[in-house]
């Protein structure tokens, strides 16, 4: 997180690892889709099928903080699925570490793997 200069840039890299999302189910989620109650969104994924994943309190401070400094009122994020790669990518350059969505995914599946989640 130290690396991250922006809000956005914070928000995309706390719910990616948190979440398991994928990029462009990351760029397309809205207001309305996430329910901080529960810390649950709604997801519509690959081949159109439905789901509902979970985030933590941490990443749900952040998301807060991000939607009520954007005024947001249709997409979280505001940019789209190849916006979120030049963000990791320029945030990959500044760590050396290699830094794409899918990478996050992956970092989900073995944490969730370790926990003992079939």
């Amino acid at each position: 997180m130290k690396v991250c200069d922006t809000e956005i840039q914070k928000v995309v890299v706390m719910l990616l690892p948190d979440t398991g999302l994928r990029r462009g189910e990351l760029a397309s989620i809205r207001v309305d889709d996430v329910d901080m109650d529960t810390r649950t969104i709604r997801i519509v994924g690959k081949g159109k099928k439905r789901r509902v994943v979970g985030f933590g309190d941490v990443t749900a401070s952040c998301l807060k903080s991000w939607i009520s400094m954007r005024q947001v009122s249709e997409e979280i994020l505001g940019i789209s699925a190849a916006g979120i790669s030049s963000l990791l990518v320029a945030l990959g350059k500044r760590t050396d570490i290699r830094c794409n969505a899918h990478s996050f995914r992956r970092l989900f599946a073995c944490d969730a793997i370790r926990h003992g989640v079939n």
